[in-house]
């Protein structure tokens, strides 16, 4: 259940988004300007270099460590190492 929290206990706080890059664009474009916030950082593994561009106006700092030129690319180019978890993997993970 989501918690309701007072408008002004969200003003002049640092918000970290991190997910993907448009995700970050549209909720600092929605978030800013009701909650004054003190900071907008949006912080990423990859990213293309058009979302990033999306983006770039609604924070104040982004931090993605790969972006790639291309708008579509499969995330998982982006690591060295990278295997889909099975379901199994899942549930002993949700376990520890």
């Amino acid at each position: 259940m989501a918690e309701i929290i007072e408008e002004k206990a969200l003003r002049n706080k640092n918000y970290v988004f991190r997910d993907r890059a448009h995700a970050g664009e549209l909720l600092a474009r929605k978030l800013g300007p009701y909650v004054e916030p003190a900071a907008i950082i949006v912080a990423i593994p990859t990213a293309s270099k058009n979302a990033l561009e999306l983006v770039s106006p609604y924070v104040d700092e982004i931090f993605c460590l790969n972006f790639r030129e291309t708008t579509v690319f499969a995330v998982a180019d982006a690591y060295q190492e990278w295997h889909d978890l099975t379901d199994r993997e899942v549930l002993e993970l949700l376990k520890k």
